[in-house]
């Protein structure tokens, strides 16, 4: 059995209601820090730029198929 718990931690003291059916059996316990999320960023050059930039689409499905090789 796999329990899969996201949240905020408060304390360094966890209390995990979801690991109820595991009391009493060994188990290993693995925190994980989560990213942070990103800060929203101006893409407004970005917008300035769409429908004039030429894309070579034969070199990208070369880029792709040589990184799944």
């Amino acid at each position: 059995m796999t329990v899969s718990i996201h949240t905020h931690l408060r304390s360094e003291t966890i209390h995990l209601p979801e690991a109820a059916p595991l009391v009493g059996k060994d188990v290993r316990i693995i925190v994980v820090e989560e990213p942070s999320p990103r800060t929203p960023r101006d893409l407004s050059a970005l917008d300035r730029l769409a429908g004039k930039i030429d894309l070579d689409y034969d070199a990208i499905e070369d880029l792709r198929r040589r990184s799944v090789a």
